[in-house]
C-alpha cells in the first residue's frame, strides 16, 4: 500500500501529446474535468494504491456535508 497526491495521480491522465487524436484529447479533457470537480468539491483528498501490477486505486475526500466520499478504480502497470 502506498499513498500519492492527486496531482501525481492525474498527471499522466491529463497530459496531451502531439500524436493524440480527438478521442485521446477528449479522454484527457474528461480526466481534467474530473480532477477539477474533485478538488473543488472535496477537502483532505487522499489516494491509496494497493497492489503491484493490477493496482487498486482508492480516492477519498471529505465533502461539504463532512461525509467521506470516494472512488475506486484499477490500473495495470507492466
Amino acid at each position: 500500500i502506498s499513498e500519492m497526491n492527486i496531482d501525481d495521480f492525474f498527471k499522466p491522465l491529463v497530459k496531451i501529446d502531439d500524436w493524440f487524436g480527438e478521442e485521446e484529447k477528449k479522454w484527457a479533457n474528461d480526466a481534467q474535468m474530473l480532477q477539477n470537480l474533485l478538488t473543488d468539491k472535496l477537502k483532505h483528498i487522499q489516494i491509496f494504491r494497493v497492489g503491484r501490477i493490477a493496482i487498486d486505486i482508492y480516492l477519498f475526500g471529505k465533502a461539504e456535508d463532512c461525509l467521506w466520499v470516494g472512488l475506486k478504480t484499477k490500473v495495470v502497470e507492466t
